[in-house]
């Protein structure tokens, strides 16, 4: 054989290989893979479809996640970044082949409008936090690749506000290409990227915390021994503002339930306002409030032996038929109408350099649950409740005409109690639960949730009454609820009204 011929033949021999290992990678997951990522690139729904079996995907993902899913399992989330238990777990239970087919179509153009222009189109079926949490899934390395003869796994690691997860997907042989065809145990990975949201936010809000720790304002004129104007930093974040229809006690005015983002991080009075905090600014204004203007408020009218309209009450005189447990000046101030708390405000802006305010009511809500979607902050237990908040209890029962529902527990004060002398929620504040009322900024209005912004609502625009927020000293388990709403005239004060401050600095 000449030389030539024996050249040919290498070269042939040399193609050959490279042929069939050319065949080999088209025909292999990695080259569908590649393929996937190249359509997502430019942006070719219909490449992506041929190498992902999207509708198939979805069907038997939901079927999975069905059977899969744990009803109690989101509730454990408590309302982190705004995911509501009742929907998640309401939608995962309605997964059945009539709500799958209802989904399937939405979600597959959902996801085709992606890869097309970039942007998901919402889905009507699907509450809006979920689809936040699949935005914000990131892929973390290259996948690994396992291929068999007739199947083929890929485990993709993905990060869920920064926190690790594995989705594993499965591929079939279609002969000339592979085709992604599965998610594999789809309820368990679906509540893998739950717990890892969850994860990301809590960390977030963790290390937000360390490093703006609790800072003190100087007031002009309040004595060393008098409890500090200190605020709490509150993290940016999303939640569930109001009460599920389901929950007991719940009014009208609380629904509908609705999602809020606070966009902007903020600080929080650890306390409320106390009355040697409120004497300060007194004296440096000449401030005369509105009771004092007035000449009377609501309070303990000894010779009627009834609540009502008292004259002569004051914020130094509020008209208790009991003395005051503990320092006088740490308690918080009462007989504060919105006018009063709105010139507080004012002059500690002035005093500060940065603008103090009432917080609104999306604001409140958000600090007081601090994460929690249950009735109360600390959870659904009212008979847990004289750990964390001065409310009606037995203590209080039958006292001073009082016989209304309460608590079943006993706090240790029979009326106000200093400001801190319960436990902080999660963001650090005391006292969100019970004491004193607290003034919002906003306008009440029953039906404004129907409409409310989810970006940082302010409120309705006019209106004759406003927001207060948190129960009190002689509050029910009905009304010291964290979505409970009360209203009052601006003018108003009472033995129980008080209010707490929020402020906006320059630098965060």
């Amino acid at each position: 054989m000449g030389k030539k011929a024996i050249a040919t033949i290498a070269v042939l021999a040399v193609l050959g290989v490279a042929g069939f290992f050319a065949w080999r990678f088209y025909s292999s997951p990695q080259y569908s893979l590649v393929q996937v990522r190249k359509a997502v690139e430019q942006r070719d729904a219909a490449s992506f479809e041929k190498y992902v079996d999207l509708e198939g995907l979805i069907r038997r993902a939901g079927n999975q996640l069905s059977l899969q899913w744990s009803s109690s399992f989101a509730e454990e989330l408590r309302g982190v970044g705004g995911i509501e238990p009742e929907a998640v777990n309401g939608m995962m239970a309605a997964f059945g082949s009539a709500m799958i087919e209802l989904t399937v179509k939405q979600v597959r153009e959902s996801i085709l409008s992606f890869i097309e222009t970039g942007r998901a189109t919402p889905i009507e079926s699907i509450p809006g936090d979920v689809m936040d949490i699949a935005t914000d899934l990131r892929i973390d390395s290259m996948p690994t690749i396992e291929s068999q003869r007739k199947m083929a796994t890929i485990d993709i690691n993905l990060l869920a506000q920064g926190e690790p997860v594995r989705v594993r997907l499965l591929m079939r042989n279609l002969g000339s290409y592979w085709q992604i065809a599965e998610i594999d145990e789809a309820g368990k990975t679906a509540q893998d990227i739950l717990i890892a949201y969850a994860r990301g936010k809590r960390k977030r809000v963790e290390t937000e915390g360390a490093v703006h720790p609790d800072r003190t304002i100087a007031l002009p004129g309040l004595t060393n021994d008098a409890k500090p104007f200190v605020l709490s930093y509150i993290p940016s974040g999303k939640f569930m503002m109001g009460s599920p229809s389901n929950e007991t006690g719940r009014f009208e005015e609380e629904g509908p339930g609705h999602r809020v983002n606070i966009t902007r991080p903020f600080w929080m009075g650890k306390y409320e306002i106390t009355n040697a905090q409120f004497e300060a600014f007194v004296k440096a204004t000449g401030y005369i409030t509105t009771a004092e203007n007035v000449g009377s408020g609501v309070s303990w009218d000894a010779t009627q032996e009834k609540w009502g309209s008292v004259e002569g009450v004051t914020s130094r005189k509020p008209g208790f038929p009991w003395e005051p447990e503990g320092s006088w000046g740490d308690l918080p101030v009462v007989q504060v109408s919105w006018k009063d708390a709105t010139a507080f405000c004012k002059w500690l802006s002035g005093v500060a350099g940065e603008t103090v305010a009432l917080p609104t009511e999306a604001q409140w809500e958000y600090a007081c649950r601090a994460g929690s979607t249950t009735q109360y902050w600390w959870g659904d237990s009212g008979q847990s409740a004289c750990q964390f908040a001065n409310v009606f209890n037995l203590e209080n029962k039958d006292k001073w005409a009082m016989n209304w529902d309460a608590f079943a527990c006993s706090d240790g004060y029979v009326g106000l109690s200093p400001v801190g002398s319960f436990q902080s929620n999660a963001f650090g504040l005391h006292d969100t639960t019970g004491n004193v009322w607290e003034w919002c900024a906003d306008w009440y209005d029953a039906g404004y949730y129907a409409s409310s912004p989810e970006d940082d609502p302010v409120g309705p625009a006019t209106g004759s009454t406003r927001v207060f927020r948190g129960g009190c000293w002689s509050g029910v388990p009905g009304s010291c609820r964290s979505a409970f709403r009360g209203r009052n005239a601006p003018n108003n004060r009472s033995h129980s009204l008080g209010f707490r401050l929020a402020a906006f600095p320059a630098v965060q």
